[in-house]
């Protein structure tokens, strides 16, 4: 099958899961819980995501040469930064939450709102921005090799006493560091801390607790697919930044068909793991009478 089918099946499997995702959350908004805030901004972040794979596909197709201009070259690499960071960051944002869900249930009552969390969800969304504005304002429609004629969406940073790539490995080591290695740390501990909570009161649970752990299992589900995702690509990309590894095209695209299918199908593991969403589809498809 050719890999462009794949990339539109999956387009179309994650456009229709994410929509109805935030179809059922904008139609019960007085009723979101505030792991549906955090869910609801992921949807969002994800469909801005696959709204460029018509833009990926016709790149690949013509052997990444940018026919789209400047302007969607910087939109590119803003959404794109905007997925990644945004994910993981939400992400993190709601392993803290599930934590003190668990751990303090009645604490933090007064603070784990869901103004409090749209407000968290809101900066999360400026900090993406601003840490992804380098690569949207040093986007550039170019060739890497010398005496190349194909046009390619490309960031070209500027030089560092005389080292062309100085910049593009910084900010490869910091890409890591800020999509996975902190946020993966933060989110381990918090997991440790509500297993721990979760084994030590797992005789006494009652339905509320017992709902909580399965939103967590959903977080922890969501976690796992965006590191198996994510990190062959930025571990890739370090490498070859460092001259340690040259990726052939083919794995670029194989790269991009995993963040394709990150975006894709986290809005099942929503709708496996929680019987909210569950019992809310249905309702939209066969409602009560």
């Amino acid at each position: 099958m050719p890999y462009y089918v794949i990339f539109s099946l999956l387009a179309f499997a994650g456009i229709v899961g994410n929509a109805l995702i935030i179809l059922v959350l904008r139609k019960h908004e007085k009723a979101r819980t505030t792991a549906e805030i955090y869910v609801l901004n992921m949807a969002t972040t994800d469909m801005l995501m696959l709204s460029m794979v018509p833009v990926l596909v016709t790149r690949n197709i013509m052997n990444l040469k940018w026919i789209f201009g400047d302007f969607l070259c910087r939109v590119y690499y803003l959404i794109a930064g905007l997925n990644m960071f945004n994910t993981v960051f939400i992400l993190t944002a709601m392993s803290v939450d599930r934590y003190f869900c668990v751990s303090r249930p009645l604490r933090s009552l007064d603070w784990k709102t869901t103004r409090t969390a749209k407000i968290v969800c809101a900066l999360l969304w400026v900090i993406s921005t601003v840490i992804d504005l380098p690569w949207v304002i040093w986007a550039d429609i170019g060739s890497p090799i010398p005496y190349c004629d194909t046009p390619m969406c490309l960031y070209d940073f500027p030089a560092y006493h005389g080292d062309d790539h100085f910049w593009e490995r910084l900010s490869e080591i910091g890409v890591l560091f800020l999509s996975f290695v902190v946020p993966i740390i933060l989110i381990t501990g918090t997991h440790i801390g509500i297993l721990w909570h979760i084994r030590n009161a797992a005789a006494s649970l009652d339905r509320t607790q017992r709902s909580q752990e399965k939103v967590t299992k959903m977080v922890f589900a969501i976690v796992v697919v965006f590191v198996i995702c994510w990190l062959p690509k930025n571990v890739a990309y370090l490498a070859q930044r460092f001259d340690w590894f040259v990726a052939p095209n083919e794995l670029h695209i194989g790269f991009e068909m995993l963040l394709i299918t990150n975006s894709a199908i986290n809005p099942y593991l929503y709708t496996i793991f929680g019987q909210h969403f569950q019992r809310r589809l249905m309702g939209i498809f066969f409602p009560a009478r």
